[in-house]
C-alpha cells in the first residue's frame, strides 16, 4: 500500500467512526429532550414576564386583591385541565 491508499482507508475508518458516534449522541440526546424543553419554556415564560412587567404587577395586585383561596382553586382546575390535555395528546393516535 502506499501512503495515499493509507491514509484513504484511515479516513474511511474515521468516518465510519464517526458516524456510529453521532448515532449514539443523538440517542443519549433523545432523552434528555423533553426536559431541556420543559427548561427552554419556563425560562421563555421568565423572558416574556421580564420584558413586560404590567404583567407581573397586575397579577402580584390581583394576588393581593383577591382572596388567595380563590388563586388555588383556578390553579387545581387549570392543573387538571392540563393534565387532561397532555393526557389526551400523549395518547392521541396519528391518522
Amino acid at each position: 500500500m502506499n501512503r495515499l491508499e493509507e491514509i484513504s482507508a484511515r479516513r474511511e475508518l474515521l468516518v465510519k467512526r464517526a458516524a456510529v458516534q453521532r448515532n449514539v449522541v443523538g440517542e443519549m440526546v433523545e432523552h434528555i429532550q423533553r426536559p431541556f424543553g420543559l427548561v427552554n419554556l419556563g425560562m421563555a415564560l421568565i423572558n416574556y414576564v421580564k420584558a413586560r412587567p404590567v404583567i407581573s404587577v397586575g397579577l402580584t395586585t390581583a394576588f393581593l386583591i383577591a382572596k388567595p383561596r380563590r388563586f388555588i382553586s383556578w390553579g387545581k382546575k387549570i392543573w387538571v385541565i392540563w393534565q387532561l390535555y397532555h393526557s389526551w395528546k400523549t395518547t392521541k393516535t396519528p391518522i
